[in-house]
């Protein structure tokens, strides 16, 4: 993909589905022999897509949630908090909202989601 941007195909590679499917777990670079980064590659390339107004949808939904709720997957289930005590798990604590909307803000990721509510994305 780095590649492909390097031989003139930014906008391909931009508006491929292909960077949005690594987890960014890091496991190729810890394993290059030749050392290469390409967890960092693929976040500057993300980070490209964004600025060229490629995001997928349920990245979107995830930066939602937690600018609502402080969570990428929000529950309300007090079942989860039963379980949970069942095993011996501690609750799981309430997030920072105010802090969390504060780096979303601070990142100016907000613009996607003011986007995303008038239809630009």
């Amino acid at each position: 993909m780095v590649a492909s941007c390097l031989l003139g195909l930014k906008d391909l590679v931009l508006n491929s589905n292909a960077i949005w499917i690594c987890s960014l777990c890091h496991k190729c670079t810890e394993r290059c022999p030749k050392h290469v980064d390409y967890s960092f590659l693929l976040a500057v390339l993300r980070n490209l897509s964004v600025q060229a107004g490629n995001v997928p949808e349920a990245y979107v939904q995830v930066l939602g949630n937690m600018f609502e709720s402080g969570l990428a997957v929000p529950f309300t289930a007090e079942s989860v908090e039963i379980r949970r005590e069942k095993i011996g798990i501690p609750k799981i604590s309430k997030p920072n909202v105010e802090q969390i909307k504060k780096l979303i803000e601070l990142t100016n990721m907000d613009y996607l989601l003011k986007e995303n509510k008038t239809g630009g994305l």
